[in-house]
């Protein structure tokens, strides 16, 4: 059988700034994916901005980042100007505390009506790539879980869909905005490390999450290391690739 690979996409968590400022978020992740037997074509702006042909390449893989932080803009805009008309003592520390509220506002705008918008914006990158594994990581995997079990709840509205990765996931604090009825048709594989609180208890419960398999991973590290070292993780890179790969 010729190895046809399967898009990915990965959707990110919390940060601050606008989709600008996310590009090239998982290209470490993708590196890793690339190491073995094929090349990533990435897919979307780069980082300084210069478009990318849309041409795949068949000895590569599509990976493309659903960018979804611009969804912010106006209620960060309302946060800096509320710090402005508090007088805060110098411009300088009105970026630093904007950035910061921007980073802490994320989850908490999320369950508002700004996540109607941010689901819309992922399930639409989704879409666009058939056959996708799609992953996601901290509240990313909360928006992509959110996302799929959406579509997969009423009749004629599934996404295609080949795997399913999170990473890092709050999913058993946050739970999802819609219930799971039954196990997706995919794979669905979430991996966390010990030392990551964000995880809130580690392994995703399955009687929530039906079909889930969960992965420890023993790297001991501490709390900000933990929760970004995904990317870099040669294990998650491995079973990414592994679930590209059609036919398997």
């Amino acid at each position: 059988m010729v190895d046809q690979k399967r898009p990915i996409v990965a959707v990110h968590g919390v940060g601050a700034g606008s989709d600008a400022d996310r590009v090239g978020f998982s290209l470490e992740l993708a590196r890793g994916v690339a190491t073995r037997r094929r090349r990533v074509t990435r897919v979307g702006p780069l980082p300084e901005g210069s478009p990318v042909s849309r041409h795949v390449e068949t000895s590569g893989v599509r990976w493309e980042e659903a960018l979804w932080e611009s969804e912010h803009d106006t209620e960060d805009a309302v946060v800096k100007a509320l710090l402005s008309s508090l007088g805060a003592t110098s411009a300088a520390l009105t970026r630093v505390t904007g950035f910061f509220l921007d980073l802490l506002l994320d989850t908490p705008l999320y369950l508002t009506e700004s996540g109607t918008r941010i689901r819309r914006r992922v399930r639409s990158v989704i879409a666009a790539h058939p056959g996708c594994i799609v992953v996601g990581h901290s509240l990313g995997s909360v928006i992509s879980a959110d996302v799929l079990a959406r579509s997969f709840s009423s009749r004629g509205t599934a996404l295609d869909v080949g795997g399913f990765v999170t990473l890092g996931s709050p999913l058993n604090l946050l739970g999802l905005r819609t219930r799971l009825r039954g196990e997706f048709p995919f794979a669905w594989e979430n991996f966390h490390y010990a030392a990551d609180p964000i995880c809130f208890s580690g392994a995703l419960e399955t009687d929530q999450f039906p079909g889930v398999s969960n992965f420890e991973l023993s790297r001991d590290e501490g709390f900000g290391v933990a929760h970004t070292h995904y990317w870099s993780s040669q294990i998650v890179a491995r079973s990414i690739r592994r679930m590209s790969r059609r036919g398997e």
